[in-house]
């Protein structure tokens, strides 16, 4: 009876702990390797949560030796010095059977970007995830980038979603 008693509270304590709280904070580890990102979180149309991102992730390596530009790496805005993830590609250098199409084309490098279902879009580092008019399912989140390119990325964003009752 001990026994089952204990394995009752654990299940208890695991489903309590892996699903979202209905009010205060939930915090998703969006890894710069993974692609897209489950989050746990459902969303509506036109749907506004509050959320803060942090983190660093560094998206291609560059040498030591370059300077600003060159700078692989950024914040959940990402890397906003230089051209989106879609005007890069453009270049002779993109092939893509190779590196595959681009999270947000019109997201820059290294940007927090979202998805549901077959929509994605930006979100950078803004207060607010504002869910697309016309969109609901499971939340994924990722950090942008080509498609096959996720290999050689490094380090997370933390994602804090601020629930109320």
């Amino acid at each position: 009876m001990r026994r089952l008693t204990a394995l009752l509270v654990a299940g208890v304590l695991i489903l309590i702990t892996a699903a979202p709280a209905a009010a205060g904070a939930y915090n998703v580890r969006v890894d710069g390797r993974a692609g897209w990102t489950f989050t746990g979180v459902s969303v509506e149309s036109s749907m506004v949560l509050p959320i803060q991102a942090k983190g660093f992730v560094q998206t291609a390596w560059v040498p030591q030796f370059l300077t600003l530009p060159a700078t692989p790496g950024s914040g959940p805005a990402g890397q906003t010095w230089g051209q989106t993830c879609g005007e890069a590609i453009l270049g002779d250098w993109y092939d893509p059977s190779v590196y595959g199409p681009c999270g947000v084309e019109d997201a820059y490098w290294g940007e927090l970007i979202a998805r549901v279902g077959d929509t994605t879009w930006a979100v950078g580092d803004a207060p607010e995830l504002i869910v697309p008019e016309g969109v609901s399912g499971p939340l994924l989140l990722a950090v942008n980038d080509l498609q096959y390119a996720y290999a050689d990325n490094r380090g997370h964003f933390t994602v804090t979603f601020r629930f109320s009752v």
